[in-house]
């Protein structure tokens, strides 16, 4: 028993009373103190001999019960203190203590609405009862509450303003609701007035790190370490810092040092596992990790281990791996069949229910998703959420995000129903199925881990993913892959679990963006007025090693071309990624220029900008793609076989444009040079795009087939045929 232990023990046992339950024989009274001295000194196998003495006496003791329950609650024998909270409430009901206590174990196994109860009488009996009022509040923010949590912390700070447990609790609520910039300033008057707490400096470390300010987080997770060498949360977040930074093999000794002090955590193991270079230095890098991903996650099945919450033990999903030019089926079905084995909780089946035939009400279709805002999946999806068939179609949206831009108020005025999921995964099972669709649709499965991990449910009869993350979920519970036949090549059914969709278009009704007022010049970036701009305005690490040469050739071949970049959340990736340019093209380092993120207006008069924009290869742009068209903007792309690296090219197809589209290495440089120095080109390709964009912005056609595929996939599982083929 540590002192905080046995600070609170001498607490409660005041609270209890014993010295003035003058209705107990002077005997027992005399065992109880006995037992309490020796429990809260340590002995606590003498405490637990004298308490069972008692409760040979006294089966009903409230006492006994109560403080033996301490002990097996710290013991971690939670089903044993059960029990024994019930039995001494039960005797004793008017005790605060032992319903705080009680809650504390309904909480340990997860029950937390008994849990919320058992609180809620402790404070009903005691209304300034800090800790249950701190346990309260955690216990509410586990299952996604937001609202009285903070209530709670606050009325703790307001009694004591000094109490560090609500401090710190009132962080992680504010981390949970994304005001970072306040949980930060929590945790800091937690660790001035406790200066060597490692969870408070861990907890501020992570507060840092959504900030983007990663050099000062992985900071506070080793001051944390230093305070706690064998602080195994402060070297997951640590692990996750470097990981994030671009530092995998760093990552990587810190997770499998958090797993020898650890090594029956699954969701440690699971993140070793799936480490990935950010930013590679090289192909040979980027096969060197997929193989030992492989070789982890085989010996993780091969291991007893199990995973209780993979939200909270393991939050992490297969994300890096689609942009490594590699069929990535096998791994991201091991990845799955890994999260299935250790937490078999996560293929929940929703009860079965009546379908309406056809003729005798809507179909049901729900989308799903984290990013129903100003966001990639917010501009492709709102407009199938808009404009399907309202005669054939209820559509109910699921949002696991708190956002409210005005992209996605839009987004939720046109829809039928709003559903807001706590990120609490029984509870979203529960509230997604409890809607009985009839197919659900996922925009972007792997972009988010609680969304990876809730479509390992089955919560429709017919359940979709499609290109808002463009790679193969590798779930079983998915049943289809929503792209489109340029998006893909013949061969592209073996890239897929899901049963491969190949509608006309590609899958999105896109508004056409409006082209901003005013302009940029290359002088405002610190570049020459005559500069020929290349951009190409893409998350870096979407750069593949392969890709540095081709970019290098281009600015050997244009002296006044300059390439400009946007920067990366960490300065780390844009040293890792010029490391790599500096090996392959050293003389032209200097006309490499990052520009820092921008709002979407700005960023738009950098496209106008551009003399030419430069589609990566093996990862296309998408929502990039589409703004730069509507700007008139060419850009030159090179598609491969995978439909990430095709993006571009449907787009193009769709308006019936082929002439910016290269077949080699060599035909890309040519193009992009002759773009960026040939005005006459450039002003026809320019408008060839305008004329011919109108083919794929808002385009009614694309919603009109998605919902035919809709219904047939639906009536198809209603009748309990095979799922259907649909290519066009």
């Amino acid at each position: 028993m540590n002192r905080k232990e046995r600070r609170q023990l001498a607490k409660q046992s005041k609270q209890s009373g014993i010295s003035s339950a003058m209705q107990m024989p002077e005997k027992i009274i005399y065992m109880l103190e006995q037992a309490l001295s020796h429990q809260s000194n340590g002995a606590v196998d003498h405490a637990i001999s004298v308490y069972r003495q008692i409760l040979l006496i006294d089966p009903n003791n409230s006492f006994a019960n109560h403080f033996l329950g301490i002990i097996q609650l710290q013991a971690r024998d939670f089903n044993g203190a059960l029990d024994l909270f019930k039995l001494a409430a039960k005797h004793d009901p008017s005790n605060h203590s032992i319903f705080n206590n009680l809650g504390m174990t309904f909480d340990q196994l997860m029950r937390y609405d008994e849990a919320i109860t058992s609180y809620r009488q402790a404070l009903k009996l005691a209304p300034d009862f800090l800790e249950a009022l701190n346990n309260l509040g955690c216990a509410l923010a586990k299952l996604g509450e937001e609202k009285e949590p903070e209530t709670c912390f606050r009325r703790v700070l307001s009694l004591n303003p000094k109490n560090v447990d609500g401090l710190n609790n009132l962080g992680n609520l504010l981390m949970f609701s994304g005001r970072y910039n306040e949980a930060e300033e929590n945790y800091r008057k937690a660790i001035d007035l406790a200066p060597e707490n490692a969870i408070f400096h861990n907890n501020l470390g992570s507060a840092l790190q959504f900030l983007e300010r990663i050099e000062e987080a992985e900071q506070c997770f080793l001051k944390a370490l230093k305070i706690k060498p064998n602080f195994v949360e402060a070297l997951f977040k640590l692990g996750n810092a470097q990981r994030s930074s671009g530092f995998a093999s760093q990552a990587i000794e810190t997770f499998e040092k958090a797993c020898r002090l650890d090594p029956d955590n699954a969701g440690m193991k699971i993140n070793s596992a799936i480490v990935l270079p950010i930013i590679p230095a090289s192909v040979t890098e980027i096969n060197d990790f997929r193989a030992r991903m492989l070789e982890k996650l085989q010996d993780l099945l091969n291991s007893k281990s199990i995973l209780s919450d993979p939200m909270k033990d393991a939050n992490i999903t297969g994300f890096y791996l689609a942009y490594h030019n590699q069929n990535d089926i096998k791994l991201s079905k091991k990845i799955a069949q890994v999260y299935l084995e250790k937490c078999p909780s996560l293929a929940f089946e929703a009860k079965k229910h009546t379908i309406p035939q056809k003729g005798f009400g809507k179909y049901r279709v729900g989308f799903l998703s984290h990013h129903f805002y100003d966001h990639t999946i917010g501009k492709l999806y709102r407009g199938f959420i808009e404009h399907l068939d309202r005669k054939l179609f209820e559509v109910i949206l699921f949002s696991t995000s708190k956002r409210k831009d005005a992209l996605a108020i839009t987004i939720e005025e046109n829809a039928d129903q709003v559903v807001h999921l706590r990120t609490n995964l029984k509870s979203a099972q529960l509230a997604v199925s409890s809607k009985k669709l009839d197919l659900l649709f996922y925009p972007d499965i792997g972009m988010d881990s609680f969304t990876y991990f809730l479509a390992f449910s089955r919560l429709a009869p017919v359940q979709v993913t499609s290109w808002g993350h463009p790679n193969s979920t590798g779930i079983p519970n998915i049943d289809y892959f929503v792209s489109s036949r340029d998006l893909e090549v013949d061969t592209g059914d073996s890239h897929y679990s899901e049963t491969l969709v190949r509608l006309k278009n590609p899958p999105t009704y896109y508004y056409r963006p409006e082209i901003p007022e005013g302009s940029k010049a290359p002088q405002d970036f610190g570049l020459p007025s005559d500069a020929h701009v290349y951009l190409c305005p893409q998350t870096l690490f979407k750069l593949h090693p392969n890709f540095d040469s081709i970019l290098g050739k281009i600015l050997e071949n244009d002296p006044q071309g300059h390439l400009l970049l946007i920067s990366g959340r960490y300065k780390s990736e844009e040293n890792l990624l010029l490391d790599r340019f500096k090996k392959v093209f050293p003389k032209a380092i200097n006309r490499v220029t990052f520009l820092p993120r921008m709002p979407k207006n700005e960023f738009l008069r950098v496209v106008c900008m551009s003399h030419v924009v430069l589609d990566p290869i093996f990862f296309s742009g998408g929502n990039s793609t589409a703004e730069t068209l509507a700007m008139g903007v060419p850009i030159v792309t090179w598609p491969d076989i995978y439909l990430r690296d095709r993006v571009t090219y449907s787009f193009y197809r769709t308006m019936g444009i082929d002439e910016l589209t290269a077949s080699s290495a060599e035909e890309y440089i040519l193009l992009a040079n002759k773009l960026a120095n040939d005005q006459k080109f450039r002003t026809n390709m320019s408008n060839l795009i305008k004329n011919c964009s109108e083919k794929f912005f808002e385009n009614k056609e694309t919603v009109e087939e998605l919902g035919h595929f809709l219904v047939a996939a639906i009536e198809a599982s209603q009748k309990g045929d095979n799922q259907i083929l649909w290519n066009t």
